[in-house]
């Protein structure tokens, strides 16, 4: 048993992950974005290309917000998406 013994003294190495970890959104600040996004997965079996731009708002509130660390949209999978423009309406589902 003395291997055991010496495995458990041993430290564990952990990575952090490659975009590290983000916060919960306790106050709910980004709920509504969240919920859009999730009903339009659920309204077109979660093919997620069909919500693209439901997603972005998703993660520009939490950038927002700061409960994701801001990003380059091309670095989020958003590359070949325009920006939005200030006034612009929401996109439909």
């Amino acid at each position: 048993m003395a291997g055991s013994a010496s495995l458990r003294n041993q430290k564990e190495v952990v990575t952090p992950p490659l975009k590290g970890s983000f916060l919960l959104d306790r106050e709910g600040k980004c709920k509504l974005e969240m919920l859009d996004y999730m009903l339009c997965l659920d309204e077109r079996k979660n093919v997620t290309e069909n919500c693209r731009s439901l997603a972005k708002e998703y993660l520009e509130c939490r950038m927002k917000n700061k409960l994701l660390e801001r990003d380059d949209w091309e670095y989020l999978g958003f590359a070949d998406e325009k920006p939005k423009v200030a006034g612009e309406n929401k996109d439909k589902r």
